[in-house]
């Protein structure tokens, strides 16, 4: 109805008005467009009783293709797709020439503005395959009715737009229309581009809607519009009289019944937005609003639009808050609010403005009742309690009854763990807890499905609170008393994405009714996605992604986090911000971007130039030299740095090779500009402030370098392994210093005793010579445990200190060698190997003579007078003196006393 001023009076039922709508649109014929065709504009047959039919096309398949440039090696009957719109094409002889065959198998789907242009580019799974490039044609796919139009007698055709195809024809619409309930005021406002005899009808039915509400003005007196028991109604300025309420559920929108699977699932007709639990599941609390999604088909987007303009709760368009203190007692913390002080607009950089606000925090329980606390009704109450229930005395109020919920959790202040609590770390509750199952309508009690502690594992379905009281929980409590509608760990925003498997559905209902379906091909799953935009000019403009503080008063349990990255994926923390930026920055360790060292540009200004001995950041750890009481560190920055530097200067760093970049890892004092508090990153490092230094490719060619302080000196190692030291290399006190031997089973070693002498020893055993390929001098004594060779001449004092040591003299020829030993004191014996007798040839003493003093001989006696001998040889025994006169002979004289 309408009052004075012509605005309708809500509610308004749909007058009983009847007429010819369309009802359904099918495409008769795709038709054949070119892509520059696109959209394809659809226009119905006229009507002059009423609103003409609209509807637009919403997508487009691909009705024809024709070969532009032929393939090339693609086997016959190739099928060639268009990854972006699923298009499929086959070619007969797979190369698209002359005479072959061209079939669309699979048209695709494309909204107008992403059809591609022609000639269009497909893709082959062939290897070696170049495909043919095609001409397309394109086919109204999917069309929505954007109006049904009204007073049609016979069904409407659409006809699409003109076509410049090769193959042109136009798409065809054809409709049903049924008589269905006509909303007349929304009808005339839709038909107000009609014919005028449409106008006249809209008129005509405005007439008798005016004398619908004389009629109902008489049912109705004005006295009962917008009052209590009368009906909502507009006032003077034409709007609905407030307050309006009530106390059963509230509905806006509808869809109609229909059914799902072939029938075999049954949808009832719903409304589209809902206040209260209509679903009937005992799920959602009879407070819920729900927006779309209540059932299949029934969900929408949803959208909230403001433009905060002040502090506070005025800083956000939309706001969540985890708690029952309202928005007085907790609102969003959006700064600055005030003028003065460290929120004021005095103290605070900037004026926030939030999307969205989300807020947690401990609020307080739905119900709390027992020993120690007073109800809401004036009244402490008793707690008692078996394995699966809690009982009151006296029975909980009924205010109190119609706040509980099944599923919901409890929590007793009876002490039911003996768990640890590690000092300074979080401290779990121990606390037994449950969950109501059912609530006793007198409020005597509630009903558990047993009672547990939190996360301790303890199973045992007999067990009771007992009267061990909880007082670092609650610490006046010393009764028992029971929390109902609590949690102990708030989440101010929990985002959850799930990648489910491929499998078809095998059940449904109303809500979900997609049986013997696949789910949507989601292959990729994102928690949060968050997209900076800058668009004001270079450095003006700050753009940051997530900032997690921690205000305090006090401390966290030390296992607090800002971040944790866990689960199996296998990338924790990904950062890719170009190679110039710091990727991580932190007070204990910094993280730079991948590009190298850069002394500045040319002169010319086109590339950029490198001096010898540059450096480049790459990465740091970060300590103190001192710390205090509080844990703090302070005094003396030093930093375990990872940089590099440039071996030799380059007039274009942009062609500059590894092998000219050296990469240290070295302790700094200072040496650094990495700062957390103003973000600023390293870049340069102050080398003369290192306390050593461990550099790869010291020598530009693959060497290793470690090096004390900020000399540069120390030990290199090329990369063949030598070794070289800039100084003196020192052993410790006692230490040896090892060489193996070829195969690794042993080593010889040096060592210098106490007395100040150099040792050669040997871990092999018998082992332990000395081999000298080249002259040795000696300026004391000499000394071999074992067998010495010598190659080269001695100079100074040999001596063999062992027992029984020999010396052995290699031959000009041959590999048998005599040798000398001490007997005694006094006495040296000479042999050899093969125990022959040994001829001593003075040379160098006397030319054909040689002079010696008292010599002792072996007694011996030659077997034979023709017994092998050397010229000159001789033998004594006790009765004859022999002599080798020749080769193989021999000749005696006898002995006689004297």
């Amino acid at each position: 109805m309408f009052n004075s001023q012509n605005r309708i009076v809500a509610p308004l039922s749909n007058p009983t008005i009847y007429a010819g709508q369309v009802a359904t649109a099918t495409i008769a014929s795709a038709g054949a467009y070119a892509p520059t065709d696109l959209p394809v504009t659809l226009t119905f047959t006229q009507n002059n009783s009423g609103p003409v039919t609209t509807a637009d096309v919403s997508s487009y398949t691909a009705v024809s293709a024709r070969v532009v440039a032929a393939g090339n090696a693609c086997p016959t009957s190739s099928v060639y797709t268009i990854a972006s719109t699923g298009t499929k094409i086959i070619v007969s002889d797979g190369d698209g020439l002359s005479g072959s065959v061209i079939t669309v198998s699979v048209g695709g789907s494309a909204s107008a503005s992403s059809v591609p242009a022609n000639p269009v580019t497909v893709t082959s799974s062939t290897t070696g395959c170049t495909p043919p490039q095609f001409n397309l044609s394109w086919g109204v796919g999917a069309i929505s009715l954007t109006r049904q139009g009204w007073g049609y007698t016979t069904a409407p055709t659409g006809t699409g737009s003109a076509s410049t195809a090769t193959d042109a024809a136009l798409a065809s619409i054809s409709t049903t229309i049924g008589t269905g309930l006509v909303n007349l005021g929304q009808s005339i406002a839709q038909g107000s581009d009609a014919a005028a005899a449409a106008q006249s009808t809209a008129n005509s039915a405005t007439t008798a809607a005016a004398a619908a509400q004389t009629t109902a003005s008489a049912a109705i007196p004005l006295a009962q519009k917008g009052v209590a028991s009368g009906v909502a109604g507009l006032d003077t300025s034409g709007n609905v009289t407030a307050p309006v309420s009530t106390t059963g559920q509230i509905h806006a929108g509808s869809d109609t019944a229909t059914t799902y699977n072939a029938g075999k699932i049954s949808i009832a007709a719903a409304q589209r937005v809902s206040v209260g639990d209509n679903l009937g599941y005992g799920i959602l609390d009879n407070r819920s609003v729900l927006f779309g999604g209540r059932r299949y088909g029934g969900s929408s987007p949803t959208f909230v639009y403001a433009s905060p303009y002040g502090g506070s709760g005025l800083g956000a368009t939309f706001g969540v808050g985890l708690t029952k203190s309202g928005i007085g007692g907790a609102q969003p913390a959006l700064a600055p609010s005030g003028t003065d002080g460290s929120g004021g607009i005095s103290g605070y950089p900037e004026m926030d403005a939030a999307a969205t606000w989300f807020f947690a925090d401990s609020s307080y329980p739905w119900v709390s009742v027992g020993g120690d606390i007073t109800s809401g009704d004036g009244t402490v109450r008793t707690v008692t309690y078996d394995s699966t229930h809690a009982y009151f005395s006296p029975s909980l109020a009924a205010q109190d009854v119609a706040l509980l919920r099944v599923g919901m959790h409890v929590m007793t202040n009876s002490v039911g763990s003996t768990r640890t609590n590690t000092t300074d770390y979080w401290q779990p509750n121990n606390d037994y807890a449950g969950e109501i199952t059912a609530i006793a309508s007198d409020g005597s009690s509630i009903t558990v499905g047993g009672w547990r502690v939190l996360g301790a594992g303890d199973t045992d379905a007999a067990q009771v609170p007992g009267t061990t009281y909880d007082t670092t929980m609650w610490p006046t409590y010393t009764h028992a008393d029971l929390f109902m509608g609590v949690y102990t760990h708030a989440i101010a925003n929990n985002s959850m994405c799930f990648l489910e498997a491929r499998s078809i559905k095998t059940s449904g209902d109303a809500n979900s009714p997609e049986v013997g379906l696949y789910p949507e091909p989601v292959t990729d799953c994102e928690i949060a996605e968050m997209d900076l935009h800058q668009g004001l000019p270079d450095y003006m403009g700050r753009a940051k992604g997530i900032l997690v503080t921690m205000n305090g008063p006090n401390k966290p349990s030390l296992d607090s986090y800002d971040f944790m990255a866990g689960g199996s994926t296998p990338n924790g923390f990904v950062a890719w911000n170009g190679t110039k930026a710091n990727n991580f920055i932190s007070d204990g360790f910094y993280a730079h971007g991948n590009n190298g060292v850069n002394s500045g540009l040319s002169t010319d200004g086109t590339v950029v130039v490198g001096t010898a001995g540059d450096t480049h950041e790459l990465a740091e750890f970060i300590g103190a030299s001192a710390v205090q009481p509080d844990g703090s560190g302070s005094g003396d920055k030093i930093s375990l740095v990872a940089y590099e530097s440039l071996i030799a200067a380059s007039t274009n760093m942009g062609a500059n090779a590894a092998s000219n970049v050296a990469l240290h890892w070295s302790e700094l004092v200072g040496g650094t500009t990495t700062l957390v508090s103003t973000l600023t990153g390293g870049d340069k490092v102050t080398t003369s402030t290192a306390m050593g230094d461990v550099v790869f490719n010291a020598d530009g060619a693959g060497g290793l370098g470690l090096f004390g302080g900020s000399s540069g000196a120390g030990l290199h190692v090329n990369s063949s392994g030598a070794v070289t030291a800039d100084g003196d290399v020192h052993m410790t006190s006692g230490k040896a210093l090892f060489f193996p031997n070829a195969t690794s089973t042993s080593a010889v070693y040096l060592t210098a005793d106490s007395s100040g002498n150099f040792n050669i020893g040997t871990q092999q055993s018998g082992g332990g010579g000395l081999n000298v390929a080249g002259a040795t001098t000696v300026a004391g004594p000499f000394s071999a445990a074992g067998a010495s060779t010598l190659t080269g001449g001695v100079v100074g004092n040999l001596k063999l200190s062992t027992a029984g040591a020999q010396l052995s003299l290699m031959p000009s020829s041959g590999t048998i060698a005599p040798f000398a030993y001490a007997t005694d004191k006094a006495d040296i014996a000479f042999s050899n190997s093969e125990g022959d007798g040994i001829v001593l040839n003075p040379y160098g003493v006397n030319a054909t003579t040689a002079t010696l003093g008292t010599a002792v001989l072996t007694l011996g006696t030659p077997a034979s007078s023709s017994a092998a001998c050397t010229a000159g040889q001789f033998e004594d025994d006790a009765n004859y003196h022999y002599v080798c006169v020749a080769a193989n002979t021999w000749k005696r004289v006898a002995l006689s006393s004297f």
